[in-house]
């Protein structure tokens, strides 16, 4: 079901919802829109005020006009894709037993055979304030080591890598065969950064 949302004061002015699923709803917002709140794509960041502030007033917006519901305590994930005219924002609700992570005090492991999906991925995880470490793997490919139980970095990580096993043993397991790249996403890329 789509929503078109038209406001003639600064702001959001062509506002457009698609509700995917009970769970998931799509927000497209065009560079016109962006600017009104002094954003753009490149600019977007889940540390940065605006964007925090942006993504709430759509999100409450959504909620508003299209019967889209957030429980006051449950968590969103956002993903924010870029598009020739702007961006598209994915809300998705997070279930109640997927945001506890039953299994958080269990590390999970992911794998890629792409040094590049590796490293996007890491800055991605930077990117949201995740953390996880990473171990290059003597018969190819790499490994991240996530245990803070951190769904949302669970679901970046998920989208660049397999999941390749979970638990303290598989853990030990990898971290044993592997080269340690670093041990925190925002170590490494904090030094990288400043060494450039």
């Amino acid at each position: 079901m789509y929503y078109k949302i038209s406001k003639s004061c600064d702001g959001v002015l062509f506002l457009k919802f698609e509700i995917l699923s009970r769970a998931r709803l799509r927000a497209t917002l065009e560079k016109d829109e962006l600017s009104g709140y002094g954003l753009s794509f490149d600019t977007m960041s889940a540390k940065d005020v605006d964007t925090r502030e942006m993504l709430d007033d759509v999100l409450s917006i959504a909620e508003a006009r299209t019967g889209f519901r957030k429980g006051s305590e449950q968590t969103v994930y956002v993903k924010v894709l870029p598009t020739e005219k702007g961006c598209e924002i994915y809300f998705t609700l997070l279930s109640e037993e997927n945001a506890r992570q039953n299994e958080q005090d269990e590390p999970f492991i992911y794998f890629t055979e792409n040094a590049e999906t590796a490293f996007t991925a890491a800055g991605k995880l930077f990117e949201l304030g995740g953390e996880a470490a990473l171990y290059s793997q003597p018969e190819g490919g790499y490994i991240f080591i996530e245990s803070t139980g951190d769904c949302a970095g669970r679901m970046i990580l998920s989208e660049y890598c397999r999941l390749a096993g979970k638990g303290r043993a598989s853990a030990a397991a990898a971290r044993e065969r592997g080269n340690l790249i670093f041990m925190r996403v925002s170590e490494a890329l904090k030094s990288r950064g400043s060494s450039q």
